[in-house]
């Protein structure tokens, strides 16, 4: 039976910097990752039966090799296709893996479970072809496959850039990218901006791959148009807070649509051990709040990557150093001393970065008129097919939290267990009560937090770790 100092949830940048940094501070690790293969999604590798060439690959693949292989030298346990699915007292982990539930109870615990694309409603958006943009940059990244003939790629932020470029290596033809700020809009950010040139550099290498893609500054997706499939993107022009404006709208013929308006952390592991919650004004989310050694309100759980806000990959890699010098302390593999002179590196690497992220996300952040689209009959929760009429009736009828809309209409109920939908109820309840969004009272999470089977549950398995 193995038993481990630290476990690490996720193995995504923060997750691999975090493992590399308590396991070279002496701690033994595991690292539990959801999928096949590390990276999480911005060191997402190609499917192994590919083999492609350097021109296909992204700007990251060389990057995310290197720390793979850095994991594997220092002798981490990597338990991949395991799906953690229930945390109780203790930092006691049930986990899915090879068709049994196995139980694991580290000394300390890292989450590092990343983030998912915004779902963002509105008609049309259930076609077949609409996708977020993390999923078309999966499918092109991962099995090179075009996400459509045809694709418009709309959103706000630099993420879309990224996107665009990968799906146009896949072969598929970029109509066009449409951004809801507009340029004017960035130049207050300047300071903050300024000196940032790495970021730069990269912003530089995707426009000028993307040379000829047309941009409709100061846009945004309305409606998605087809019988069966997308045949088209209806998209506006919007005012300051994205608003669609009167005879504005115009048509993009389109076989798909990727939605890149930013990301949600996946707090629900960090919520289900008591973690406390901070609210990001600006990005309209729940992060995980966490002192300066990334500890949270847990003894013994540390946090790092998306899930302590939206700041991007390098951001991430810097709090999973700091999270895994922090829970090697905590388990006694260093003494204070030491952990304080490996701090002072990734901490003041985190401190400048944080600038850029900050003026990000108070730049590309969601804005009122992004939820116009909901109208009642465009569907919310597509897993039990609940649509916002059904939501705004619940809360005229006196229903005042997401677990109410839940017991009346089953929102939230389906395979995804509220990921796609609950951000949208709890914007629904928000604008149809009155009531601040941060105010609205949030669905409890509760094991499991996927789909599992039940004979597995039923049959878990009183070990620390797979031999």
């Amino acid at each position: 039976m193995q038993t481990f100092d630290v476990a690490v949830i996720g193995g995504g940048p923060a997750g691999m910097a975090a493992a590399l940094e308590a396991s070279g501070s002496g701690a033994r690790v595991a690292v539990l990752d959801e999928y096949g293969r590390m990276g999480g999604q911005f060191f997402k590798r190609a499917a192994g039966d590919f083999r492609l060439q350097p021109a296909q690959l992204s700007a990251e693949h060389a990057s995310g090799e290197r720390l793979r292989a850095q994991v594997a030298e220092k002798g981490i346990e990597v338990l991949t296709n395991t799906l953690v699915w229930g945390v109780f007292e203790d930092r006691l982990l049930m986990l899915y893996r090879e068709g049994r539930s196995i139980a694991l109870r580290p000394r300390a615990l890292i989450i590092a479970t990343g983030a998912y694309d915004r779902p963002v409603a509105f008609p049309g958006w259930t076609l077949p072809g609409v996708m977020t943009a993390g999923g078309a940059q999966t499918i092109a990244r991962t099995q090179w496959v075009k996400p459509g003939q045809r694709v418009v790629i709309a959103g706000a932020g630099p993420f879309a850039m990224p996107v665009a470029q990968q799906v146009a290596r896949s072969g598929a033809e970029i109509v066009a990218i449409v951004e809801a700020t507009r340029p004017s809009e960035w130049l207050p950010h300047a300071g903050a901006l300024w000196g940032q040139w790495p970021r730069f550099r990269e912003a530089f290498n995707y426009w000028r791959s993307l040379r000829g893609v047309p941009v409709a500054f100061g846009h945004k997706i309305v409606r998605a148009i087809g019988e069966g499939c997308v045949e088209a993107a209806e998209i506006a022009a919007v005012d300051k807070t994205w608003h669609a404006a009167a005879g504005s709208h115009r048509r993009l013929e389109a076989d798909a649509i990727a939605l890149a308006y930013g990301f949600l952390p996946n707090v629900e592991i960090a919520e289900a051990c008591g973690c406390e919650l901070a609210w990001d004004p600006f990005g309209s989310a729940w992060f995980v709040r966490c002192d300066e050694r990334m500890a949270t309100s847990v003894s013994g759980v540390f946090a790092a990557g998306e899930i302590t806000g939206i700041a991007g990959s390098a951001v991430a890699m810097a709090e999973g150093r700091l999270a895994g010098i922090g829970a090697a302390r905590f388990v006694g593999a260093i003494d204070a001393a030491e952990a304080e002179r490996r701090r002072r590196g990734p901490a003041g690497e985190r401190s400048r970065l944080m600038r850029f992220a900050d003026a990000l996300n108070r730049l590309f952040g969601p804005r009122p008129g992004l939820w116009e689209g909901m109208e009642d009959a465009t569907t919310v929760c597509r897993c039990e097919e609940v649509t916002a009429g059904d939501i705004r009736s619940c809360v005229r009828a006196g229903c005042a939290s997401v677990k109410g809309i839940k017991d009346w209409t089953r929102a939230g109920m389906g395979p995804c267990q509220g990921r796609v939908c609950r951000s949208l109820v709890s914007e629904l309840l928000s604008r149809e009560s009155g009531v601040a969004l941060r105010e609205v009272q949030r669905a409890r999470i509760r094991p499991p937090f996927k789909p599992v089977p039940f004979d597995a549950m039923a049959q878990s398995e009183a070990a620390e770790a797979p031999q």
